[in-house]
């Protein structure tokens, strides 16, 4: 083989490996995308089945991300995005799983959880974590709140989607009962 070949295999290399981390991966955090998290999540099901634990599933949206956007610019609201997501992995244990859902949205996976309001005693952390100190994004300070939806494994579904859905029904309470709170799914 010659050294020509050899070359063009390594960038073929390169540059396949960086579409599958692209495929799995939010370009503006680094962190896992929706799929991966799905993938990540059904894991967790499964161990959590096998070991007789719940899991959790958290659905975070920040409280006047759009007001952000509309007084200081989209490259603000990217810049606040990457602090958020930096600030939030510092707030998670170890084995806990951070995604980007969307634009202003992160996914968690809290594995291993004992009982509901440990997942609850999470996600209050994380919020207090959130606004305990300003970020300071183009110079200015912003104060940012969040507000969170969770929903448990087995209480709430056996499926990743469906407790993604679940989550997200939560957190449509959450919103409606004002900034920065959380609600824990509970079928009607």
């Amino acid at each position: 083989m010659t050294d020509e070949q050899t070359d063009w295999r390594e960038k073929a290399l390169k540059w396949k490996k960086q579409l599958a981390w692209r495929a799995t991966h939010d370009s503006l955090t680094g962190l896992p995308n929706r799929m991966l998290f799905i993938d990540r999540l059904s894991m967790a099901i499964i161990q959590a089945q096998r070991e007789r634990e719940r899991a959790a599933v958290v659905i975070l949206n920040l409280d006047g991300y759009k007001n952000v956007i509309h007084s200081l610019g989209l490259r603000a609201g990217d810049e606040l995005i990457k602090e958020v997501a930096a600030g939030l992995r510092h707030l998670l244990r170890k084995g806990d799983t951070l995604a980007r859902m969307d634009m202003d949205e992160f996914l968690i996976l809290l594995p291993r959880i004992l009982r509901i309001p440990d997942a609850a005693t999470s996600v209050t952390k994380v919020l207090d974590g959130l606004q305990s100190e300003p970020f300071i994004i183009q110079g200015q300070q912003l104060n940012i709140t969040a507000c969170a939806g969770i929903a448990c494994y087995p209480e709430n579904g056996d499926q990743a989607e469906e407790l993604i859905r679940c989550a997200d029904v939560a957190l449509c309470e959450a919103k409606e009962a004002g900034k920065n709170t959380h609600r824990i799914y509970r079928p009607m």
